[in-house]
């Protein structure tokens, strides 16, 4: 991650109210947005029972992974997401 580029931190559990994938909805205009200006840092957590969140964590995962690999737009996604890694 850079210090020069505003950061966008998303950090909740994932659920499928909370509507964790708007903002990479449409990818193409984020790039054209954010292309170096912006970086992003994810993280979240499913219950182990909802699968649906769990589906949820593994499209932000490939979306921010594709957010690099095709646009060049610093992105992470911080895993096993917890009240110590969040201090």
């Amino acid at each position: 991650m850079k210090d020069n580029l505003l950061t966008i931190g998303y950090a909740r559990r994932a659920a499928e109210y909370k509507r964790s994938l708007l903002v990479l909805t449409d990818i193409e205009r984020l790039a054209k947005l954010a292309k170096e200006k912006v970086q992003f840092i994810f993280a979240g957590k499913a219950h182990p029972a909802d699968n649906i969140g769990k589906g949820i964590i593994r499209q932000v995962h490939e979306l921010s992974n594709q957010l690099w690999d095709s646009y060049e737009i610093r992105s992470t996604f911080l895993e096993n997401y917890d009240w110590d890694l969040e201090r």
